[in-house]
């Protein structure tokens, strides 16, 4: 065991210790938590920072509200919970808890570490959801809370802008809830601290909110920011109306906009670059600035010049929002200036592109000479820009095929880049597109298909798309990607996935086809077929509907023996489905006396797939005994021969595994305690 995960189990059971059991609270009350922060407290600053990920774990479990229990029976379990009971003790374990929070808070280096210590934080301020609180419980919860804003609020450091806006979004919601605590009638023990938490929550809100730079930051970036009229907003669904936060939003940027100037555009080149080097995945962070970007390059094009005169690579990550805006802006000088720049050197070739894929009326010889220094300086991600607008593009918005689309493939293809089809967005806007593919120009496509990974659901959309037209191009994609499973040139590939999200409606449509495609697979790998091609044809044709099982059932009857060896690997994996009968009732006629071709209908027969409950097995078997007793009145005598002693199997099995659950729940039974009544 390497020493991450014995560092990850030292953890993850020291954080079970300290939280709340009833069983264990009955015995020893809340020793357990006082002996760990007993510990913690003997152990140096320097080494609780060392150790911090453990101190996080016990401050964040003894920080809990919640006590937690279980009664095992012999056939059930009851979980419980309940309020952690307030006594004295109680409170001094969450006195250090948050002690040794804002020591650790103190010592922190870097936003993901503040960010995580805010969250065990403010769990000091939860007062459960599970089970009722009382009003002991909520004052010591909403007391802790402000003890934890009034730290940040005067002794946790400077914060960045990131911090800050999630900061005001988590406490207006804080502030909210002790708005409602503050009037309400059944709280009326708990009204003055709960004032006590919304005065220290404004004193945070308006210390953040003195910085004006904060304020425009919050504007143009993330999702959850706070703005001055959702504090006085007392309707909640008011204060969260989302098209009047957006349009908030736009009114501010456009007054942004307007106020940029030769005296103040170094400032607001600053804070752009402050914004454009936020970091984060979320998809929803930098909408509005992309927006602003726009309409600051559409309304002062030249201002947008000076800013990429300058523009770090953070800056240019958002190049194609600026491109908008000089293309919108009408002067064509700037915008043609800029283009230029870009289109001599190389860096900036799939921001470009991306830009024009994006553009409405962009021109047509610039989509094509942009292309064209993609491949000749070999930027990979520029090309496959290019292929993904000639996807998406409507036609006439595209150069022709020939000189566009065949020449970014053919280029992508040469250098193995088949990532491009992680693209989500390709098939759901490029319908018209793959209905204007030749053959040969869809086959083009489908080396990434092969050599993709997985069938994940960005490929399986373009596989639709492409099965529409060309079904049988997609069956001798998934034959290229079981030879290379076989031949293992690929490391952790999945030729086959487990299951078809759409396409098996498009292949579903002609078994024939698949059925030939089917033996072909067959014929590669025998020994392998009823878990990789089989599996495949039964998600192809999910519940083997009637076209399927009727073109099979005509192959069990006139083929040879190695058809009948495929048809029974395909049955394998269905679960004995009504339309499956007359195909293995074809395979017994042919084959009555083959031992491995009866052996393999037995078990097509008796699969069950997931079965529930002691007696599951045992029920789901006697539901296939049902099944068995049709065959006996099958004209065909090689049927009913090999019913009748499937018939006998089944019942002998059926006995065993019915003795085997009820032995299973007897001994289990005698594991634990009968007695109906839970422990007082």
């Amino acid at each position: 065991m390497n020493k991450e995960r014995v560092q990850k189990k030292i953890l993850e059971v020291t954080a079970s210790l300290a939280k709340y059991e009833m069983d264990v609270w009955a015995k020893v009350g809340p020793g357990v938590q006082s002996t760990l922060l007993d510990a913690i407290s003997a152990i140096t600053p320097e080494g609780r920072i060392h150790s911090r990920e453990l101190v996080i774990a016990v401050c964040e479990a003894v920080l809990s509200p919640e006590i937690e229990g279980a009664v095992w029976k012999a056939n059930s379990v009851m979980l419980r919970t309940g309020a952690v009971p307030v006594i004295p003790e109680i409170a001094k374990i969450r006195d250090k808890a948050i002690s040794f929070l804002f020591e650790l808070f103190r010592a922190a280096r870097t936003d993901a570490e503040r960010r995580e210590l805010i969250g065990t934080l403010r769990r000091a301020g939860y007062s459960g959801g599970r089970t009722e609180t009382g009003d002991e419980l909520l004052r010591l919860t909403l007391s802790d809370a402000t003890r934890v804003v009034d730290f940040l609020l005067k002794d946790a450091g400077p914060l960045s802008y990131e911090l800050m806006a999630s900061l005001e979004h988590d406490y207006w919601y804080d502030y909210r809830r002790a708005r409602d605590i503050s009037t309400s009638r059944s709280r009326v023990n708990c009204r003055e601290i709960a004032i006590q938490l919304m005065i220290a929550i404004e004193k945070l809100r308006d210390k953040f909110n003195e910085d004006p730079t904060f304020a425009k930051f919050k504007v143009l970036v993330g999702f959850e920011s706070v703005f001055p009229h959702q504090w006085k907003e007392r309707d909640d669904d008011k204060a969260d109306d989302y098209a009047a936060l957006e349009q908030y939003r736009t009114d501010q940027a456009s007054k942004y906009v307007d106020s940029v100037d030769d005296q103040n555009e170094a400032e607001w080149f600053e804070l752009i670059e402050r914004i454009a080097s936020v970091e984060s995945n979320d998809l929803a962070t930098f909408p509005p600035f992309t927006r602003f970007l726009t309409q600051l390059s559409s309304s002062k094009p030249r201002t947008a010049a000076r800013l990429l005169d300058k523009a770090s690579e953070s800056v240019a990550r958002f190049l194609p929002a600026i491109l908008a805006g000089l293309n919108e802006s009408g002067d064509s000088e700037t915008y043609d200036e800029q283009v230029t720049r870009i289109l001599q050197g190389r860096k900036y070739l799939a921001e470009l592109a991306r830009h024009l894929r994006l553009a409405e009326g962009a021109s047509l010889d610039l989509k094509e000479r942009t292309l064209h220094r993609a491949i000749d300086v070999q930027h990979d991600v520029a090309v496959a820009e290019c292929l993904i607008m000639a996807m998406e593009a409507k036609p006439q918005d595209v150069p022709p095929k020939e000189k566009f689309f065949e020449l970014a493939i053919h280029y992508l293809n040469r250098k193995q880049a088949f990532w491009w089809v992680r693209a989500h967005w390709i098939a759901r806007q490029a319908s018209s597109f793959f209905a204007s593919l030749s053959k040969d120009q869809a086959s083009l496509l489908m080396p990434a298909m092969v050599h993709a990974p997985r069938v994940e659901y960005q490929v399986e959309q373009v596989l639709i798309q492409i099965a529409k037209h060309y079904s049988a191009l997609v069956w001798e994609c998934f034959a290229s990607r079981l030879v290379i499973k076989r031949e293992g040139l690929e490391e952790h590939y999945e030729a086959i996935p487990y299951q078809l999200h759409g396409l098996e409606k498009e292949l579903s449509k002609d078994a024939k086809l698949a059925i030939k495609f089917g033996r072909k697979m067959f014929e590669v790998d025998a020994r392998l077929f009823r878990f990789r091609g089989g599996r495949l044809l039964s998600a192809a044709f999910p519940s083997c509907p009637s076209n399927f099982a009727n073109e099979l059932a005509k192959l069990a009857s006139k083929g040879v023996e190695a058809d009948v060896k495929f048809v029974l690997a395909v049955m394998e994996n269905y679960h004995g489905e009504e339309t499956t009968q007359e195909v293995l009732k074809q395979v017994i006629a042919k084959f009555p006396n083959d031992d491995n071709i009866r052996t393999s209908v037995v078990i097509s027969l008796e699969n069950t797939g997931v079965v529930m409950g002691e007696f599951g097995f045992a029920n789901a078997l006697r539901e296939k005994l049902e099944i068995a007793r049709t065959w006996l009145t099958d004209p065909r005598p090689e049927v009913r021969a090999f019913a009748e002693g499937h018939i006998r199997s089944l019942e002998l099995r059926i006995a065993s595994e019915q003795r085997r659950a009820e032995e299973r729940k007897a001994l289990r039974e005698l594991e634990y305690d009968r007695d109906d009544e839970l422990p007082e």
